[in-house]
């Protein structure tokens, strides 16, 4: 709460004494809209990594699925690539 405070000097004049209460209103409200800023930021670079990882993804598996088969289920050295 302000505290009214009577100055004397001038009969009937008040004043509210709430300027250390604004500041820190203030800088409370400055501080929450900063780390707002900063989760929005945040969420974005998230999802622009997640897109990269998928189009990574995407990439490898198109790679692998282009290369021929070296290898199948067979007794083992059954099927062995001799030009790697």
């Amino acid at each position: 709460m302000c505290a009214i405070i009577a100055d004397r000097r001038v009969p009937g004049f008040t004043h509210w004494d709430c300027l250390n209460m604004d500041a820190s209103i203030s800088s409370t409200v400055n501080t929450a809209l900063a780390l707002q800023d900063a989760n929005l930021a945040q969420e974005i670079q998230a999802r622009v990594l997640k897109k990269a990882l998928n189009a990574q993804a995407d990439t490898a598996l198109t790679l692998m699925q282009s290369l021929p088969v070296l290898a199948v289920d067979a007794t083992l050295g059954s099927r062995i690539d001799t030009h790697a």
